[in-house]
């Protein structure tokens, strides 16, 4: 009967390398996404700002946020 020849197999990662060895593999666009998040926010609020009374701009400011983070973060365009 021959023998069976084991080959050594690679080591086993822990979770912490694992999640090392993903990010480092998969570039994020998070940079990305926070610059688009500040522009849209800054446009966004400029324009509340010159064409809104001043309450009205601080009250627009919630929306804008929303509108801000589902254009950088959730539409996918980026």
């Amino acid at each position: 009967m021959p023998s069976i020849k084991r080959v050594p197999s690679e080591p086993r990662l822990g979770c912490i390398e694992q999640v090392l060895l993903l990010s480092a593999a998969c570039p994020t666009l998070e940079p990305v996404e926070r610059k688009i998040f500040w522009l849209t926010f800054t446009v966004l609020g400029l324009f509340a700002d010159f064409l809104l009374p001043l309450w009205w701009a601080l009250a627009a400011t919630i929306p804008i946020c929303y509108v801000s983070w589902w254009v950088a973060y959730r539409s996918d365009w980026f």
